[in-house]
């Protein structure tokens, strides 16, 4: 009955019962209804797993790090916490200023999966890096601008994010 449903309304069912599996057990304690309260608890526990107090924010789940190597190359780290993932087609980076511009992003290979809000897509469920070339060496101050999409443990896409990190080239130059 539910793959029968649109899309858009499976996503507000499924953003609906999360909300209300993180909202109602503070509510319940408040109101000190413990019948109840241990009623949402089983539900939780249920939806989430075991580990539902070890659900990570976007920020923990997904650490980017951006190494200057020299004036015209950099390499892109995201951290992947278990039971997380990233889509590969929403990872993009600009440089600003907008003078400065980047060669193609050559991203490794990910892993196919049929995803539940964008159907059939190539993710990254483990941490990796790849090399940024610009297409001609920075003289100064530059700012990397990161934007990625990505999924909480058992739980929805996250909204996009963006990650800016500015970079000298002269400050930081790898040593050889």
């Amino acid at each position: 009955m539910i793959s029968a449903l649109p899309r858009f309304t499976k996503r507000l069912l499924t953003s609906t019962l999360i909300a209300l599996t993180l909202v109602l057990p503070m509510l319940t304690q408040a109101a000190g209804s413990s019948q109840f309260g241990e009623w949402i608890s089983k539900g939780r526990q249920t939806f989430l797993g075991d580990d539902s107090a070890n659900i990570l924010s976007p920020e923990q789940a997904f650490k980017l790090q951006v190494e200057l190597i020299d004036a015209q190359h950099l390499r892109a780290a995201f951290k992947i916490a278990p039971g997380h993932y990233l889509y590969k087609d929403r990872i993009k980076f600009e440089l600003e200023p907008a003078t400065l511009k980047l060669d193609a992003l050559a991203l490794p290979a990910g892993d196919w999966k049929q995803d539940p809000t964008f159907g059939r897509s190539e993710v990254f469920h483990h941490s990796f890096s790849t090399p940024l070339t610009l297409q001609q060496a920075a003289t100064g101050a530059f700012r990397v601008k990161a934007s990625y999409q990505a999924v909480a443990k058992k739980v929805c896409a996250t909204r996009p994010r963006t990650r800016c990190l500015n970079l000298m080239p002269s400050m930081r130059p790898r040593q050889a």
